[in-house]
């Protein structure tokens, strides 16, 4: 019920209920409860999402860069004017966003399900949060400051921005295995976070690679491999050959992300995201780099949704 109240008033809230990338709320209903059939629970009833979660879309079909800079920068404006009325989302990642048809760029991002959101000037002075685990920052392990409750938004965006520049796949499988092969994945995963080394994994040079391995472009990849493979006429020549392809694919791969249109500016919004400094994680700062880098303003002025 607690969950359904925050979602409602963040809903209804003049400056979001206007911004293009929130989701709209059209209305509530009463739903079933499984733990007590005679006692129906209330359901937030928000517009129809024709391509679903961000999740289910890269789960369906590859973005190209373009649209991945698009999208990101939805959320972005769209986290922005959360923050800028005081609300913490809380559990910021692919499955909480959804995506609707744009005649302007064909898709557009709309922030959703706000179960797990705070109200700043309701809150106490020390606030736990919830969400998911896995895309959560370092410092929510124990009960923060209010005034660093943002920050913690800012950490999920730039996680969830890494996810979506891994076609929706987790960026800590390329990753977190390299380090602490003994450990459980969640415990590396974990110490990472903590000691803020991925500030410095996040950089093309120790991950991009291995992604590309699992992408959808690697199919053409793998079919020249074997068309070499084909021609070789001794094993000492094979060996060689896979070991040039192995290098001048990694070198090419890696030279196309630093000129492509998205991943250029991955490094410098996850180097701002991923701080383990809380007030280091500047969001303006990142939508700027968005902007800039999609060479477009949001629809309207950023600050004309919280005019009267």
């Amino acid at each position: 019920m607690f969950a359904v109240q925050t979602e409602l008033s963040a809903l209804v809230h003049g400056p979001l209920a206007r911004h293009p990338n929130m989701v709209k709320l059209l209305g509530l209903a009463w739903g079933s409860n499984p733990f007590n059939p005679l006692h129906r629970l209330p359901m937030i009833v928000v517009e129809y999402a024709q391509f679903g979660s961000l999740s289910d879309l890269q789960k369906r079909q590859a973005l190209n860069s373009g649209t991945k800079l698009s999208i990101c920068l939805d959320v972005a404006l769209g986290l922005e004017a959360l923050h800028r009325c005081g609300i913490v989302h809380g559990d910021l990642k692919s499955e909480n966003v959804l995506v609707f048809p744009d005649e302007r760029c064909y898709f557009i991002a709309k922030l959703a399900d706000f179960g797990f959101s705070i109200v700043e000037k309701t809150a106490n002075e020390t606030v736990s949060i919830g969400g998911t685990w896995l895309w959560k920052a370092p410092e929510t392990d124990h009960a923060i400051e209010l005034y660093h409750l943002k920050y913690t938004d800012v950490y999920f965006f730039g996680l969830m921005v890494w996810r979506v520049a891994c076609d929706g796949l987790s960026p800590f499988q390329f990753i977190a295995s390299k380090n602490s092969p003994s450990t459980a994945p969640r415990d590396r995963i974990e110490a990472l976070k903590q000691i803020g080394e991925l500030v410095q994994l996040c950089e093309l040079e120790h991950w991009y690679h291995d992604f590309t391995k699992k992408s959808r472009s690697s199919n053409m990849s793998r079919s020249r491999n074997q068309s070499v493979h084909k021609i070789s006429t001794n094993s000492l020549f094979r060996q060689c050959t896979r070991w040039l392809s192995a290098v001048c694919g990694q070198s090419s791969s890696l030279d196309n992300a630093i000129n492509d249109l998205f991943y250029r500016l991955l490094e410098p919004v996850l180097k701002i995201t991923l701080q383990s400094s809380p007030p280091s994680r500047d969001l303006a700062e990142v939508v700027t780099v968005l902007q800039n880098g999609a060479g477009r303003e949001p629809m309207y002025g950023r600050n004309s949704f919280f005019l009267d």
